[in-house]
């Protein structure tokens, strides 16, 4: 039986067991406090989930999160599948489908959008019928070449690299201070007011593509309030006005030790000059941290993922990336028959980091 739930404390105490099963206690989805965070302070309202039941027990779900979109055309409410979890002892060929049967039914949304795995994506698209409309763009900058090419090169060149990482992590350094002269801008770690960053959100109401909503309530939520992950925030102000900030944090990708960037938001109309110096803070900083590479994804062509598409970080080839990165979005109700979401996305729009 599939039922369709608004997410409480009770239930998810009952995922958190569901998670643990799977994926052991030290995972964010097996601690309650994360689940009540991402699901019950969502500032974008009720998280709601599909269950499938072995009489009273969970075997399987997927957690649907609401989250705001806006654009010059207004504002529009969509939904991100998260959490997708079968219990490993009742995965057969139908339970899939079951679970995802309701994954377009969704009164008080017209967009669904997300991001499946590898192992995912082709039950996506063949079981379920969804066409990408775009994959994810890898951007970023190796600072251990030795670490970034372990497993993927010889060994002995994996000791060049070793060698040659020296100098060019002095390279980099170099690089990014010279990025940071000249920019009148001051970079700061204070938290602004909620006025401020609301002010800078203000300008993305005009925004050609559809981004997420960046105003101040999703931003405390999204990387102040959550208990599990610790973020490093960086604040651009010129002439006393918040023009940007950068949000990042240490996290594992892949085996290496990553600076991960979520978020460039720099107002648009502003100098390029803003997000280089953004960017080049964080790679110093990935620098101090001893990161192995800093790394970020985005997609679409608003200013908030072309700002992650600057120097000092580069495009890194598919061929060279771990995941397909699809990105999987459709218009619902009615915005059905439109084209293609015109969306843009980066790793704040999701859960995974």
């Amino acid at each position: 039986m599939t039922d369709r739930i608004i997410i409480d404390n009770e239930i998810i105490n009952k995922l958190t067991k569901l998670s643990i099963t799977e994926y052991g206690n030290e995972a964010a989805v097996s601690s309650s406090s994360h689940l009540r965070w991402k699901y019950l302070d969502n500032p974008g309202g009720s998280t709601y989930a599909d269950i499938i039941y072995q009489g009273s027990l969970i075997i399987g779900r997927v957690v649907y999160a609401p989250r705001k979109f806006v654009a010059k055309g207004g504002s529009l409410w969509a939904v991100n599948p998260i959490d997708v979890l079968i219990d490993g002892s009742y995965r057969s060929p139908a339970n899939f489908p079951q679970l995802m049967q309701g994954i377009r039914n969704h009164d008080k949304s017209q967009l669904v959008y997300f991001s499946p795995n590898n192992i995912s994506t082709p039950l996506y698209e063949k079981l379920l019928k969804f066409r990408p409309v775009g994959t994810f763009t890898l951007s970023g900058i190796p600072l251990r070449l030795d670490q970034v090419l372990t497993n993927r090169v010889p060994k002995w060149i994996c000791s060049v690299m070793g060698v040659l990482g020296i100098p060019w992590r002095g390279l980099v350094r170099g690089v990014v201070k010279l990025l940071r002269l000249g920019v009148k801008v001051s970079l700061v770690s204070n938290q602004p007011s909620d006025t401020d960053v609301d002010s800078l959100n203000s300008h993305f109401l005009e925004s050609p593509v559809w981004v997420g909503d960046r105003s101040s309530a999703f931003h405390q939520w999204r990387f102040y309030d959550g208990p599990r992950f610790i973020y490093r925030a960086r604040y651009a102000f010129s002439n006393n006005e918040l023009v940007g900030y950068l949000v990042a944090r240490i996290a594992d990708f892949e085996g290496m030790r990553a600076a991960v960037i979520l978020d460039c938001v720099v107002r648009p109309g502003s100098s390029n000059r803003v997000s280089r110096a953004l960017l080049a803070d964080a790679v110093n900083w990935a620098l101090l941290e001893r990161a192995d590479l800093v790394a970020t994804l985005s997609y679409g062509s608003s200013a908030i993922a072309n700002a992650l598409r600057r120097f000092p970080l580069f495009r890194i080839p598919k061929k060279m990336s771990p995941q397909k990165m699809a990105v999987l979005a459709e218009w619902l109700n009615e915005k059905r028959d439109n084209e293609d979401p015109d969306i843009s996305l980066t790793l704040a729009d999701l859960d995974v980091f």
